[in-house]
């Protein structure tokens, strides 16, 4: 495993209470995650959903996620 060398924040979306984020992990392998993020009832901000949208690179031979139907 190699760590991540930085990150981008890819865009912001507001959707009612919640707020979508997606962020860019750079590293050998490359991982952008989208996570929507919604304040609880005592106020704190708490993950509610979070997906890999979209890998690239890492080792030869290293297991990919699995394709949803629909994807190219």
């Amino acid at each position: 495993m190699h760590p991540f060398t930085g990150f981008e924040l890819v865009a912001h979306a507001r959707i009612g209470a919640h707020h979508i984020f997606k962020t860019k992990f750079l590293g050998p392998t490359t991982l952008v995650v989208q996570a929507r993020w919604a304040a609880d009832a005592a106020g704190s901000w708490r993950i509610r959903e979070a997906e890999v949208t979209r890998t690239e690179g890492g080792p030869a031979g290293a297991p990919r996620p699995a394709q949803r139907p629909g994807e190219v």
